[in-house]
């Protein structure tokens, strides 16, 4: 179960949330860490990424999950990206799939018409091409 994390609770709970997600975040050879993650606690408070708790049905704390809206420029869509995602041990598919059910759920009410990741992990490519998901599109980089 995913449950959306209010502005207070972030602040609340920012020393243990701002190490999962520096820990589930793609490096960047030059970021300042400390100005990047106050970047991203900037990006919680005003909305620009959301911060989930992923949660079991009794309520049991699994990990987190953050989102944004990404805006494509040129086509003028807009997809629900998931940003990062931290978890404690491997989730299990139901709490996967029933995660994705809300995240689907709420990126239509936002009118996106995709959710989207980036992804190094075959089992979560798997899993939501199970899903009907595509999983055929690979991020590539090179640092500067």
């Amino acid at each position: 179960m995913l449950v959306l994390m209010t502005p207070k609770e972030i602040t609340d709970r920012w020393d243990t949330l701002k190490g999962m997600i520096a820990e589930s975040m793609i490096r960047s050879p030059s970021a300042n860490e400390s100005r990047r993650m106050n970047n991203i606690l900037k990006a919680l408070l005003c909305g620009r990424l959301e911060c989930w708790a992923i949660q079991s049905g009794e309520g049991k704390g699994l990990g987190i999950l953050t989102t944004t809206i990404a805006i494509d420029e040129c086509d003028g869509t807009y997809s629900l990206l998931i940003y990062s995602l931290y978890a404690f041990e491997e989730l299990t598919k139901d709490v996967i799939k029933e995660g994705m059910i809300t995240l689907i759920r709420y990126a239509g009410s936002k009118g996106c018409i995709k959710v989207s990741a980036y992804t190094k992990l075959e089992s979560v490519r798997k899993f939501l091409e199970r899903l009907g998901g595509d999983a055929d599109t690979h991020y590539v980089s090179i640092n500067i």
